[in-house]
């Protein structure tokens, strides 16, 4: 009768399912080699001829072991071996896939020194057929069981290896996962500021490689670190999204270790209701998939919290659970866990004879796991340490004998030496006073030359600044005296010879001329006067303000009242280009500036706009408040104005000369004399402009409540 089936219903019952089985693979066996991830590692080589007699009778070993793993573990242990057995003795001991499936599934029945074995012997197929997929799989494995085992060392060298391999060779598909088991690793030897490196290191290769199998392992495990490090909140973020994950995913060992996770940071909270209905749900899942790693670790927690409720019945019994479960693992980290926990509990109930036999358990569980590989040097030391025992005692006698000898020697010394220090310190303090005068003398001496060196400094600092302002102040005077001769030379000459020609042609040859003929020309002798003065009046204006003998008397201006005014003054002129002038005021609104230079700088603007817009255009001026200030626009529909001309307007230092629509030339010194008037008025100008479309000037001024600040 076989070893591992204990009655004859049982028997039945495992012929039945091998028989299921066998039809099972024989009928899906290319499917199960194509879709487990396990068996399509790699370059291709690995894979064997799924007719091969041997090949299918390994995945049925396989698929037995798998069935068996929540149900029977010796079952499942009883089918690994015979799976193995017939690797070893066949051509498919090269194929390192295999291997790492048994490997897989001792790691789920928790037997992970051979999960280790195996995790390492496809690893060294991997590495004989040339498949650097699967040996980076494997050993990051190997790594990762290392760590379970609490051989931390050696699961960091293994794993930082593998993980320069996997970069080196750019093996991208396992390089979130090397991240990941590097993250254990350290997690695992308490390093949480290495850990959270490479589980964020792990999260960003994953996104960027599309590689999301292991992502919600990883914010799992990321908001863990970010609970240990006290960012409770935090962490239980991370733990959310990564159970939402596995909840879409349906993977049901997973969503258990959400569960746990989830608790413990309730736990931390001291929220212990919501930590127990987490680990309950924990438990449940665990019992289902026969974890019994997990379902430990959800007891040990479950008896904490009974601990820090002071529910020792409840406490005991979980401790009695994950009793039974550490004896199965029979693993040294899980030992301690457990006699870290069964202490409290004999401490609550003061049973010290069993605090005392549980605190030597925990510490020969704590010195096992840090001393483990020195043993033999501790026992040689020890012996050594016995024989030399004996000698220092007799040692000790000699030295007791000799020890008033020394004494009385020392005192002797003692006083002598007392004796020369005070004659060497009353010399030395004369010599000390003398050294200090003159260091005194010598930083005085220093710090005035520096006092000196530092005046000087500035001095030469201002005088530096005051040269070049002087200097700015003369390019402003020299540009201020070129714009002044080209206005002169050429914006006043061009208008006088155009009335000087008129008046030529007038007097000349006024006979030859109908009245129509006399009416134009007479209208454009009017209009070349008008711009001339305009242009004087602008330029006796910016002449008194350069002087600085123009002076400002600010009044409350009626808003309204000046848009209408200002329009009366063009309208005439905008009709006869049929172009239409609006004005538009915030009721009641008033603003304080001076109203000369205030109408001056709105008839600039709209004989601007008038002389710019083509015929049936549209002129807008409004007026509207802004905070503590009126801010008044003129609107055109001209031709605009591109951003390097934009730049050049209210510059004295650059030509502007412009023609309008109507053929009409602008100097831009009226622009220059807005900007005067309106900055002396305590405001700003501006425009906006776009080629083709038209311009926009803003200026603003105070409002009464705001004061005038000239």
């Amino acid at each position: 009768m076989d070893l591992y089936i204990y009655n004859r219903l049982d028997l039945f019952r495992l012929r039945f399912i091998m028989r299921i089985l066998d039809f099972v693979i024989s009928a899906g066996l290319l499917v199960f080699v194509t879709i487990n991830p396990a068996y399509s590692q790699g370059n291709g080589r690995t894979l064997p001829d799924t007719t091969n007699t041997e090949y299918r009778k390994i995945i049925k070993y396989l698929k037995l072991s798998e069935h068996f793993i929540t149900r029977h573990k010796d079952s499942s242990l009883h089918y690994l071996q015979l799976c193995a057995d017939v690797c070893a003795h066949s051509e498919l001991a090269a194929v390192p896939a295999i291997f790492f499936e048994i490997a897989r599934q001792y790691h789920h029945n928790n037997e992970y020194e051979k999960a280790l074995e195996f995790f390492n012997l496809a690893a060294r197929r991997a590495e004989e057929m040339n498949d650097p997929g699967m040996l980076v799989h494997s050993r990051n494995w190997a790594g990762y069981i290392h760590s379970q085992l609490g051989e931390s060392e050696n699961a960091i060298e293994t794993l930082l290896a593998n993980l320069d391999y996997a970069i080196e060779n750019k093996i991208e598909n396992y390089i979130p996962e090397a991240n990941m088991m590097l993250g254990f690793a350290y997690r695992d030897c308490s390093d949480n500021l290495n850990a959270m490196k490479y589980f964020n290191a792990a999260r960003e290769s994953a996104e960027s490689s599309g590689v999301k199998n292991d992502l919600s392992t990883i914010l799992s495990e990321t908001g863990n670190l970010h609970v240990m490090a006290g960012n409770i909140d935090l962490g239980l973020d991370f733990q959310l999204k990564a159970l939402g994950m596995r909840l879409q995913e349906k993977n049901m060992a997973l969503i258990g270790y959400s569960y746990n996770d989830i608790a413990n940071s309730y736990y931390l909270r001291k929220d212990y209701n919501s930590a127990i209905k987490y680990f309950e749900k924990s438990i449940e899942i665990q019992k289902e998939g026969k974890n019994d790693w997990a379902l430990f670790y959800c007891y040990v927690n479950l008896a904490s919290i009974f601990n820090d409720i002071k529910q020792p019945g409840l406490q005991k019994a979980y401790l009695d659970s994950a009793k039974i479960i550490a004896d199965d693992l029979r693993m040294k980290p899980v030992y301690e866990a457990y006699y870290k926990v069964s202490l409290s509990y004999y401490e609550n109930i003061n049973d010290y004879r069993e605090v005392y036999n549980q605190y030597r358990l925990l510490n020969a569980y704590r010195d096992s796991m840090k001393t483990e590989g020195l043993s033999h040097e501790i026992a040689r030391i020890t012996a050594r340490y016995e024989t030399e025992k004996k000698d220092r005692e007799i040692e000790r006698q000699k030295a007791q004998n000799q020890k008033l000898k020394l004494i009385t020697g020392l005192l002797v010394t003692g006083i002598t030496f007392l004796v020369l220090l005070s004659i060497l310190l009353v010399r030395s303090s004369v010599v000390k006073k003398k050294i200090n005068k003159l260091l005194e003398q010598k930083n005085r001496e220093i710090l005035e030359k520096n006092e000196m060196l530092e005046r000087n400094a500035a001095e030469i600092l201002r005088q530096r600044d005051e040269i070049q302002h002087q200097r700015d102040e003369y390019q402003k005077l020299n540009a201020t005296k070129d714009k002044f001769f080209s206005i002169i030379a050429h914006d006043l000459k061009n208008p006088f010879s155009g009335i000087i020609g008129l008046t030529d042609i007038l007097i000349s040859d006024n006979k030859s001329f109908s009245e129509d003929e006399l009416r134009e020309v007479y209208a454009d002798l009017n209009q070349a006067s008008k711009v001339t003065y305009s242009l004087l009046e602008n330029l006796l204006m910016w002449a008194r303000t350069q002087t600085k003998n123009l002076q400002v008397f600010p009044e409350i201006i009626d808003a309204d009242r000046l848009n209408k005014e200002i329009i009366s003054l063009y309208e005439k002129q905008a009709k006869a280009r049929n172009i239409e002038m609006t004005g538009r005021a915030e009721p009641g609104l008033q603003y304080l500036a001076d109203p000369n230079m205030i109408r001056t700088v709105m008839r600039n603007l709209v004989s601007n706009a008038v002389k710019f817009t083509g015929n049936n255009g549209i002129i807008n001026i409004t007026a509207v408040k802004k905070g503590l200030f009126a801010e008044i626009s003129v609107e055109d529909a001209g031709q605009g104005l591109d951003e390097e001309n934009i730049g050049k307007l209210f510059r004295i230092d650059v030509n502007t000369l412009s023609i309008g629509d109507h053929r009409d030339k602008g100097s831009g010194l009226g622009l220059i004399l807005c900007r005067e008037f309106v900055e002396m008025n305590g405001g700003e100008i501006g425009v906006e402009s776009t080629p083709g479309k038209g311009s926009i000037f803003r200026f603003t001024v105070p409002l009464p409540e705001h004061g005038f600040k000239s």
